[in-house]
């Protein structure tokens, strides 16, 4: 089984959750989707549909830092450092 990052955030996401990632993969593999990307399971398994948390945090950070390098004028207005 491969992931890509499809597959990656919702098994975060449930790992967030209080899952374990082994049991979570074992579980996967002997549901009969196996042959499917994880993300089909987990949906069908969970319903979960949100990003986890350490992904939008992520990328809440790399929008800021962006924004700062391009509009570092905007730090002194908003307060920014």
């Amino acid at each position: 089984m491969i992931c890509d990052l499809d597959d990656l955030d919702p098994l975060l996401a449930l790992a967030e959750e209080g899952h374990h990632l082994p049991d979570l993969l074992a579980t996967f593999l002997a549901s009969g989707y196996e042959e499917y990307p994880p993300r089909n399971w987990i949906s069908h398994s969970y319903g979960l549909e949100r990003r986890p948390a350490f992904v939008t945090e992520q990328f809440v950070a790399a929008m800021t830092t962006a924004h700062l390098t391009m509009f570092p004028e905007s730090a002194d207005q908003s307060g920014i450092a």
